[in-house]
């Protein structure tokens, strides 16, 4: 859907009309259109005598007179078939809706045609300056969710991983320990995204989120490993018992951690979304990843890397301090926790299901932006549509005057 908005605050004179009137007839040559319409290319209808006159109703905009100017904004703010739908009725903008059929055969696709239409605007605005034309409609929504998801891949995922990093040297304070957490998070997540390439998954909006939930999952084994290994080295035991040490005793805990997990995501299956399973499945195939490169890889680097044994230090004292503090007031905690979860619990009704996909976008995109335009001033972008055929499966039953009785009482 292209809107038009001239800077004079009309679109009943001869420029916006030309303009209307030119893109028109260009977005029909976009990829994959099969059906244009605006208040250029109205069939409209009109009686004289006994003929029945159908044309276009602004056609050859730039020649067209002051009373055939009148008769189109006439036209177009009382025709039930464009106000509120392509025609605000202020007449300060019109719309231009394109309807495509895409095959589905490339995710590139809708990039391609919005390229194109882009190239579109562009020209028109720099030929008509005076005029702004704002793209927005399912296939600029599809657009932006890829812009986003890129977005957020691009600052927002190395942010996590850069925070992440951060907090692993502050926990381990060794500069080994953190390159090794850096490498297994890395390993993980390519590892993940390619098995899942490989298997010819296509990445979407949905599963661009996996960075983030592995780099939680990974970091926790890694955490765990690295500070066990530390602690097992402290008494005295040589690399490699340490390092035995710690395996046996996080076996089980990362065994259990990882099982859970993994179920948990497998169960996106039972979802209706074909994302969203695809989510699960990545995040699965991650949960697999990190389970083995944290019990074999993370061991088998730390016992060739040159790391040194780590003194015991008042952060960890007073870390044991704290553990045996929470064991000694064990139960005054549980009473309190379980209490907090209550509350919790409580108020998860106020928690709301919002199906508006434009107000997912806030108002640094574009596309949120053009579509309040559009809605403050010509009409809802939310539709409700009806497939409605003639229980006579005969040739042309639909126009049956019983048939079109019933359409008409369905659509009063």
């Amino acid at each position: 859907m292209l809107i038009v908005e001239p800077e004079n605050g009309t679109v009943f004179s001869r420029q916006p009309l030309a303009l209307i009137e030119e893109l028109t007839e260009k977005a029909w040559l976009l990829p994959f259109a099969n059906r244009v319409d605006s208040i250029s290319n109205y069939q409209h209808t009109e009686a004289t005598g006994d003929d029945l006159l159908v044309e276009n109703l602004a056609e050859n905009a730039k020649q067209l007179s002051n009373e055939q100017l009148e008769r189109i904004q006439r036209v177009s703010l009382t025709e039930p078939n464009l106000l509120d739908f392509l025609q605000a009725r202020s007449g300060e903008a019109s719309a231009v809706v394109a309807t495509f059929n895409l095959p589905n055969e490339s995710p590139e696709e809708i990039v391609d045609m919005i390229s194109r239409a882009k190239d579109l605007i562009a020209d028109l605005e720099a030929k008509y300056p005076d005029i702004q034309i704002r793209p927005i409609g399912l296939t600029m929504l599809s657009y932006t969710y890829g812009q986003a998801s890129r977005k957020d891949i691009a600052t927002l995922t190395p942010a996590m991983f850069g925070l992440i990093i951060l907090l692993v040297a502050l926990l381990t304070r060794s500069v080994w320990s953190t390159v090794l957490s850096f490498s297994i998070i890395a390993a993980t997540i390519v590892a993940s995204l390619g098995l899942f390439s490989w298997l010819r998954i296509p990445l979407t909006t949905v599963t661009a989120v996996a960075p983030t939930i592995m780099m939680a999952i990974v970091v926790a084994h890694v955490v765990h490993i690295i500070e066990g290994f530390y602690q097992a080295w402290q008494n005295g035991v040589s690399k490699f018992e340490a390092l035995q040490k710690t395996i046996y005793i996080n076996l089980t805990p990362i065994f259990v951690t990882s099982l859970t997990t993994l179920i948990g995501f497998l169960s996106m299956n039972f979802n209706d979304v074909p994302p969203y399973r695809d989510l699960g499945n990545l995040i699965a195939i991650s949960v697999i990843v990190a389970f083995f490169l944290s019990l074999f890889f993370l061991p088998a680097l730390l016992s060739l890397l040159p790391v040194k044994p780590r003194k015991s230090t008042v952060t960890q004292n007073q870390f044991e301090k704290l553990g045996q503090w929470v064991l000694g007031k064990r139960t005054p905690i549980l009473v309190v926790a379980s209490a907090l979860i209550a509350i919790c619990i409580s108020v998860i009704p106020q928690n709301t299901l919002n199906e508006k996909y434009v107000e997912q976008f806030d108002e640094s995109f574009e596309f949120r932006r053009d579509s309040d335009y559009f809605t403050d001033k010509i009409s809802g972008i939310y539709s409700a549509e009806y497939s409605i055929s003639s229980p006579d499966k005969t040739e042309n039953s639909i126009t049956n005057p019983e048939m079109l009785s019933t359409v008409d009482s369905f659509a009063q």
